[in-house]
């Protein structure tokens, strides 16, 4: 209500006869709600309800919302059909049946038992995984691959790679290797075991 328009109904609805007695003016205030009611902010007011009353009615009323409703009733007839189905009711049945039986499993004296071993292993693997021993051992493992790490990445040791990949490419390495091979596959003959060539 506008504050000319409250002010109005305040002055006029109520008489103050200076002895703090008030009493309710009914024309007064019948007067006032009709002036509110031919104001200008109450007349927009009727218009906006009136506008979004016809924007509403016009979409409940389009071809795209009665498609789209079309759509919900259809699925919801298609989902109430397919859920009393014999197909449906028959897979929920082996749903509830498998269920039932997993219940009756958990529940079994021999799953309760498995469990309880399996419990039992685990707290004697955190136990031994926990336990100086191991961690002693564990420590003693990463001290020898350390050291083997540092010892295949030393100067020295790649040395002597190199030094044996000379070797291998050396005529005299070549030659050797050669008749090692040929006597090998000698042996082979006469044993009657196939050499590697005639596998290929």
């Amino acid at each position: 209500m506008p504050d000319s328009l409250r002010q109005e109904v305040v002055n006029e609805s109520f008489i103050n006869d200076f002895k703090f007695d008030y009493k309710f003016n009914f024309d007064s205030a019948t007067n006032a709600s009709m002036a509110f009611i031919k104001s200008p902010e109450f007349q927009q007011q009727i218009k906006d309800v009136q506008k979004n009353a016809a924007e509403m009615a016009k979409h409940f009323n389009s071809a795209e919302w009665k498609k789209q409703q079309a759509e919900i009733r259809k699925n919801v007839d298609e989902m109430r059909e397919k859920m009393n189905s014999k197909e449906f009711k028959a897979n929920q049945e082996m749903v509830m049946k498998i269920a039932m039986d997993m219940r009756k499993q958990f529940n079994s004296p021999e799953w309760k038992k498995q469990q309880a071993e399996i419990q039992k292993s685990a707290l004697e693997m955190s136990k031994k995984f926990n336990s100086e021993e191991w961690k002693k051992q564990q420590a003693e493992i990463r001290k020898n691959v350390d050291e083997m790490r540092e010892k295949m990445n030393s100067p020295e040791f790649k040395k002597h790679i190199e030094e044996i990949k000379e070797l291998q490419n050396s005529p005299e390495y070549k030659e050797l290797k050669k008749n090692f091979d040929k006597g090998i596959d000698s042996i082979k003959k006469k044993k009657g075991i196939k050499s590697d060539s005639d596998w290929i």
